[in-house]
């Protein structure tokens, strides 16, 4: 009778890989939940990455997994050494960012009164409960729902705002990959990976890397359906606008913009089809909500935008706060000086705190590869590279909407990390021209 060997150093590696795993598993079941949560994330964090690389870019796979696993461990290390070091020096529990703080505060607060069964909710929790920031919001509660589950521990956010930029490193690739090269997604998404502020704003407790990955995954999935259409991708398109509605309900409005142009520009349907679902969109928003269109709520909305705008410029970091929009005037005489704040600000003379150091020599770099992207977008248009117009669009919908409605250059410059991300595709774009080792 045969039998079948198996060479001992493949049954001495399948070994290895049952004990460390059997290790693994025991070491999550003894440890409090509050301690294995950080691990279940990072492990589960892996698997996910190598699922959406596996599934879309097999073929690449060592390459982009190689940017994911760097990008990952370098934000989980600094969260660990910032959040340590400056538990040890007993500042701020913990957090870098102070806003992150408050997040913490309020979310554990929040979870300690779902525990003892009060109802708790945005209407009545500053009045009754107090807030570490004077406000609250959706953040606050999922903070509050993650806390509930695990446990106090703000290594858990911590960690899983550096898993959610770090997928971001792969959706920058594979889009990049779509509209050009392996070549140029490669540059692109390892900017994304090492750029010094990315790394710091994933590393602590803030919403803007998972808004973030919310706006790349909706861009992804709506490229996708020009050439597919498939119910999964409108799936998930759907939860990418619903997790940006909870996340940040004032990105739908540039979104709903986004998706019609991107609609008439880029989808292969005839142009009187495109005509006749315009008249009818324009027709239903008319009947069924015909105060938007009226001068009263034009008015309103105007001064709604101005106060909240004015309300963020204080500080050094303040910009064009004596500047009153209340009409439609003055909105457009605001938005290239807005656009302007977005796309070159802060200036190096402008930098006043430790975490602010990290932007000047981003905004050096910056300064020195805007030739660069003027380049790629002029490559982008010439070539007709539709599946590029979509980022345009982005590009150019979020510079007005974050001009328009920012205030203050230092939660500016951490809001359009998005601008940043799908600006260095064309970067990368006019870098790669440069070397002239692209072929279209």
């Amino acid at each position: 009778m045969n039998t079948i060997s198996l060479p001992a150093n493949i049954v001495s590696r399948n070994t290895r890989i049952f004990i460390i795993g059997l290790l693994t598993a025991a070491l999550y079941a003894l440890l409090p939940i509050e301690y294995s949560s950080p691990f279940f994330i990072i492990f589960s964090g892996l698997l996910l990455g190598v699922f959406i690389i596996s599934v879309d870019s097999p073929e690449e796979f060592n390459k982009i997994f190689f940017l994911f696993i760097a990008g990952f461990l370098i934000r989980v290390l600094l969260a660990l050494f910032l959040y340590f070091t400056l538990n040890i020096l007993q500042i701020n529990d913990g957090f870098f960012i102070g806003d992150g703080q408050s997040y913490s505060s309020n979310g554990w607060r929040i979870s300690r009164l779902w525990d003892l069964g009060i109802v708790v909710n945005k209407d009545n929790f500053v009045s009754e409960f107090g807030s570490f920031s004077g406000t609250i919001g959706n953040y606050d509660f999922f903070n509050a729902i993650i806390y509930h589950f695990s446990g106090y521990n703000p290594v858990i956010l911590f960690f899983i705002n550096c898993l959610a930029s770090s997928l971001s490193i792969i959706f920058v690739y594979i889009i990049a990959n779509k509209i050009f090269s392996n070549e140029i997604a490669w540059l692109a998404s390892a900017f994304c990976a090492f750029f010094p502020s990315f790394i710091l704003w994933a590393s602590q407790n803030l919403k803007d890397p998972l808004m973030n990955l919310c706006i790349l995954s909706f861009l992804y999935f709506l490229i996708k359906l020009r050439y597919e259409l498939k119910v999964s991708f409108i799936i998930f398109l759907f939860l990418s606008v619903i997790s940006l509605y909870y996340i940040r309900i004032l990105t739908i409005t540039p979104f709903a913009i986004i998706s019609i142009a991107y609609f008439f520009l880029c989808c292969k349907v005839r142009i009187e089809i495109k005509i006749v679902f315009m008249i009818l969109m324009f027709a239903l928003a008319l009947s069924l909500f015909k105060d938007v269109f009226s001068y009263h709520f034009i008015s309103s909305s105007l001064e709604d935008i101005d106060t909240t705008r004015r309300g963020m410029a204080y500080g050094n970091l303040a910009y064009f706060q004596n500047f009153k929009i209340s009409s439609i005037g003055g909105l457009l005489i605001f938005i290239p000086l807005g656009f302007f704040a977005v796309w070159f600000s802060p200036f190096p003379w402008q930098i006043g705190s430790v975490s602010q150091i990290f932007v000047f020599p981003e905004m050096l770099i910056w300064y020195i590869f805007i030739p660069f992207l003027c380049r790629g977008i002029y490559i982008s248009l010439k070539d007709k590279k539709t599946d590029s117009y979509i980022i345009l669009i982005t590009l150019l919908v979020f510079s007005i909407f974050l001009g328009v409605y920012e205030g203050n250059l230092g939660t500016l410059y951490r809001h359009k990390a998005i601008i940043i991300m799908l600006a260095y595709i064309f970067i990368s774009r006019g870098l790669n021209e440069r070397k002239g080792s692209v072929a279209i």
